[in-house]
């Protein structure tokens, strides 16, 4: 099963969710990633291997900024690649998910008929896709994952789609087998979450 970390605080996240993805590691895994809003967008570390080699990526290309996500992964669609793991981005959707898109594949058919071009082998790839569709037409993250959520047919699943900060508030949305929910949370209290669980802020 994947392992998933979210932090949202003051503080650098990336020490912070290697930390809690440690805490993970007795749940197996054959790659690891972060993401984090770092320099005015957000940005991904992956790698393949033990969370020592992501944290030896992290060394050479340090990601310093907040809030972030993590992610261990446990390859279901997809061999084990860094390509492969998560978070995976699309637009300006950056996301990590534990569980099973059913019909990702005429869904991946759909978007690729759309124009949507897939850089992995993953089902969670697809849920990016999705989300920015709708974000792109003009819905705000909420309501842009609601109506990606009516599209897919999960199992066991849970995804966390974060977006860029804008300034002071945060929204954090949540999805599972029903529709996700959203929730404020101060942008100002520190908060780490094994779940699935993500923010962006906005105005």
């Amino acid at each position: 099963m994947c392992g998933i970390v979210g932090y949202v605080g003051p503080r650098e996240a990336s020490p912070i969710l290697i930390a809690g993805l440690r805490k993970l590691e007795y749940r197996g895994y054959d790659s690891a990633g972060l993401a984090a809003f770092a320099n005015h967008h957000v940005e991904v570390r992956r790698c393949v291997g033990k969370l020592d080699n992501l944290a030896g990526l992290l060394r050479e290309q340090p990601l310093r900024g907040t809030p972030g996500i993590g992610h261990t992964r446990w390859a279901t669609h997809g061999r084990p690649s860094e390509q492969n793991a998560h978070p995976h981005r699309a637009g300006k959707v950056v996301l990590i998910h534990n569980g099973i898109i059913e019909n990702y594949l005429e869904l991946r058919a759909a978007l690729e008929r759309r124009g949507r071009t897939m850089l992995s082998e993953t089902d969670t790839e697809v849920i990016s896709h999705l989300i920015d569709e709708q974000v792109q037409a003009g819905f705000g993250l909420a309501d842009a994952t609601r109506r990606a959520s009516s599209c897919r047919r999960a199992s066991r699943t849970g995804w966390s789609p974060p977006r860029a900060p804008r300034r002071s508030s945060s929204v954090s949305v949540r999805g599972r087998t029903s529709s996700p929910q959203t929730s404020p949370r101060s942008s100002s209290t520190p908060g780490v979450s094994s779940s699935w669980r993500m923010a962006r802020w906005r105005s």
